[in-house]
């Protein structure tokens, strides 16, 4: 997000606010899960 490089450890969540720019990509050679949440205006 930014120009900052997060590096979370295992079990720990990363928030990226809606509209931020951003890349991931997951450093384990033994693969990660990805869970996603959206918030739907009505």
């Amino acid at each position: 997000m930014g120009n900052k490089t997060l590096k979370p450890a295992i079990g720990e969540e990363v928030l990226i606010p809606a509209g931020v720019d951003h890349t991931v990509q997951t450093s384990s050679t033994t693969g990660s899960r990805w869970y996603y949440g959206y918030k739907v205006r009505r």
